[in-house]
């Protein structure tokens, strides 16, 4: 009779794996689309949502439910679809200037346990946020960093399938380039601006690609004979030895297209170099 063994099946405490994804968009149309389908597809599930938006966005996305024939009161009355003020969210746990981790435990992580705690079994916890956007428009680079932390740490703590929302104009300096990356590197899912075909063929997305590689090597060009200029009229013997001639330089340096962003990385790291 042959050997019986045991064998111990180890099994992941982790159900489901947190979402954190980012949507960069050029137009607030595009943006409300990718709302639509994110918050109104849970809804119709029978999931629960959290939307911390502008007043803006949260009229258009109740706009774009309204198209989509959804009646979303019964969702509020039941406490399955929060919607809160950016602004007003943020302003809760801010402190100097930045993002404080137990302000921010105290109100979004509260919202989202409770959210969490309301959620039907074997349904999901969807949310956007956009108060990382609203940092950043205030100049606040380090703080959007670090709230975009906040979340991914609140995503060890409950799992939900979360979307930051971003427009993509913000980002057109090469100064942000690192700090453009490091946002990337804090999701699961970067999602590029309505221009590039994500929903179209193999061949249009390489077709984009190529020429946005066109562009970045045309970009590159141009800032190396500006650089170089820069350089010549720095040098220049005369009254104005020593000085920078601003009037040749700033305009003579273009910034990267926003649709560059994120695809290009080598061409985008010569041209900072």
């Amino acid at each position: 009779m042959p050997e019986r063994r045991v064998v111990e099946i180890q099994i992941n405490p982790v159900k489901h794996a947190s979402r954190h994804a980012v949507q960069f968009y050029e137009r607030d149309s595009a943006l409300i689309e990718a709302l639509g389908r994110h918050i109104g597809t849970a809804l119709e599930s029978g999931d629960t949502a959290i939307v911390i938006a502008t007043k803006a966005h949260r009229e258009r996305l109740a706009e774009e439910l309204r198209l989509r024939k959804m009646d979303v009161a019964p969702a509020i009355n039941a406490g399955l679809y929060i919607e809160l003020d950016a602004a007003k969210t943020l302003a809760k746990f801010v402190v100097g200037g930045g993002p404080d981790k137990q302000k921010f435990q105290k109100t979004v992580g509260a919202v989202v346990r409770d959210a969490a705690a309301r959620t039907k079994p074997w349904h999901r916890l969807v949310a956007y946020g956009e108060m990382v956007a609203l940092l950043w428009a205030e100049g606040k680079r380090d703080a959007t960093i670090r709230l975009e932390e906040f979340w991914n740490e609140l995503a060890d703590q409950h799992t939900f399938d979360l979307l930051c929302g971003y427009p993509i104009a913000v980002f057109d300096r090469m100064e942000h380039r690192q700090l453009f990356f490091s946002i990337c590197g804090e999701h699961t899912e970067v999602n590029p601006a309505e221009s590039y075909p994500v929903h179209g063929s193999d061949m249009q997305r390489r077709r984009s690609a190529a020429r946005l590689q066109q562009k970045a090597k045309a970009l590159e060009k141009r800032s190396g004979s500006a650089r170089n200029a820069f350089s010549y009229y720095n040098r220049s013997p005369g009254p104005g030895l020593g000085n920078w001639i601003l009037s040749t330089t700033p305009s003579r340096f273009p910034r990267l297209p926003q649709s560059c962003w994120g695809f290009l990385h080598p061409a985008a790291s010569a041209w900072a170099s």
